[in-house]
């Protein structure tokens, strides 16, 4: 055989190797392609669940890891309107398991309420007895929700789930505001500016200061120039915490709130009315908590409520993927409406209507959410209605149904 011959043979076998090889990887391709398919489709059929409220119930029932919801509120507030008993709806109807506590509670004024609703839980987190009457577990999470202006729209297995992405224990909902310590964005603002409003200046603070920053973008909540005229006293990303909805550990939980008592004790602490958010805000500064400044878990109205948007019953249909959450899970969604934030793209595990004006957007997206008025023929208000509430009263644990608390409020009896 010729070396021409040899040298022909060669490339052919070579030219058949390379052959091969593509065969090979464009077949690998295909393969995942279709494997990457197939699991997309199943995860996005997770992420499409529509669940009646009894399966988000029986789940969380069936979890040797609950969420403790603990609702502060007086019997005069509860039995006053329906605020406490839309809050209580949404959280039973959600799948929570709940605690109503501070229901002896007499305070006239709103903002007496704000240092009991730490002090009375720090109590009943280091009293064993307690936890034990409230069948809570060390494994639990603690969650602490506002017993007026607050809705519970998704199950508390997404509430874990995102929960569990977040590096850390104690998570407080993250704010503009570091009310009532100090006006934040005050130090940007130009010198001749800061001369005229020496009272703005004098407040500014490094509990307000010195703590982390939001990942997100800076333009996403506020137009800078609007901002700079009229959010004097705001941070432009949710750097802050908010008192009313905080989630953490059993341990964590009540070693934050034993140290957040012993700040509003303190005698540098000035906060009248028995304020609480300030002692927050130190806390974060301090590091025994952190906010959720990206706004995965929570939603607050900051006096703001427009940025919501209602998605319809047949919101399965939807593809949400939030452009600064990547990792966001939307596993599980109940039957009812659900609302959307417009500027984040995620869909909120909870709701604070903070502020005034926002409470009218609550009543609102309350009523389109939960189909008002109720109708007490039809079988999910009824079940609703059933559902045990753990109400700690003197020390001791009674129970009650949500229909027997508030059947008159929502002119269900």
């Amino acid at each position: 055989m010729s070396s021409t011959s040899i040298r022909r043979g060669l490339r052919r076998g070579y030219h058949q190797i390379r052959y091969n090889r593509r065969r090979q990887i464009l077949l690998t391709l295909s393969i995942l392609a279709i494997f990457s398919l197939s699991l997309l489709s199943r995860r996005r059929a997770a992420a499409i669940s529509i669940n009646e409220p009894w399966d988000h119930w029986n789940e969380e029932q069936a979890s040797t890891r609950k969420v403790q919801v603990f609702l502060p509120v007086d019997k005069k507030k509860a039995e006053k309107d329906t605020a406490f008993c839309r809050d209580l709806w949404s959280a039973v109807e959600g799948g929570y398991t709940v605690n109503v506590y501070n229901w002896e509670l007499d305070k006239p004024r709103a903002l007496e309420t704000h240092k009991p609703k730490i002090t009375s839980l720090a109590k009943i987190l280091s009293t064993p007895d307690l936890l034990t009457q409230l069948n809570v577990s060390s494994n639990d999470l603690i969650f602490l929700v506002d017993g007026i202006d607050v809705i519970l729209q998704l199950p508390p297995s997404t509430l874990k789930d995102r929960y569990d992405k977040i590096a850390g224990d104690v998570i407080a909902a993250g704010s503009f505001n570091c009310w009532p310590n100090a006006f934040d964005s005050v130090r940007s603002l130009p010198a001749p500016v800061k001369r005229i409003l020496p009272i703005l200046t004098s407040l500014i603070q490094e509990d307000c200061l010195e703590v982390p920053r939001s990942r997100l973008p800076t333009d996403l909540f506020w137009d800078a120039g609007l901002f700079a005229l009229f959010k004097l006293s705001m941070s432009r990303t949710p750097d802050h915490v908010n008192s009313g909805l905080v989630i953490g550990s059993v341990k964590g939980m009540a070693t934050v709130l034993e140290k957040l008592v012993q700040i509003t004790k303190s005698p540098t602490y000035r906060w009248e009315y028995d304020q609480e958010p300030g002692a927050f805000n130190i806390a974060l500064r301090n590091g025994d908590l952190q906010a959720d400044n990206d706004y995965s878990l929570f939603w607050c109205a900051e006096h703001v409520y427009d940025s919501l948007a209602v998605l319809p019953p047949n919101h399965q249909k939807l593809s949400i993927d939030p452009p600064h959450h990547p990792d966001m899970s939307h596993d599980s969604f109940p039957k009812r409406p659900v609302v959307i934030d417009q500027r984040t793209g995620v869909v909120p595990i909870a709701l604070h209507f903070n502020g005034l004006e926002p409470k009218v957007g609550y009543d609102r997206i309350w009523e389109e959410m939960y189909h008002h008025p109720l109708d007490i023929s039809s079988k999910q208000v009824q079940w609703v209605m059933s559902r045990p509430v753990k109400m700690i009263l003197d020390n001791t644990v009674e129970i009650e149904t949500v229909g027997q608390i508030c059947g008159e409020q929502l002119g269900l009896r």
